[in-house]
């Protein structure tokens, strides 16, 4: 739960900034492409939250395995 807990807050921001920044602020400056406002922009941040949640809920599992392994083993 810690592994899930600390990256759905710290990938929920991530992904607010970083997909505005380049899917909104940037092309708004001039900086490349159309800018994406609205639903669309929500869609597109919610679609990356969601891969990597998910990718967090899978990857836990093996990541408390490989961290008892090396623990084990100190």
């Amino acid at each position: 739960m810690r592994n899930c807990g600390s990256t759905a807050a710290s990938q929920g921001v991530d992904t607010v900034v970083f997909i505005t920044l380049g899917f909104a602020i940037f092309p708004a400056l001039g900086l490349g492409g159309d800018p994406t406002w609205g639903w669309a922009l929500l869609s597109i941040v919610v679609g990356q939250y969601l891969v990597k949640l998910l990718v967090a809920v899978i990857d836990t599992v093996p990541f408390y395995v490989v961290t008892e392994a090396v623990d084990t083993r100190a």
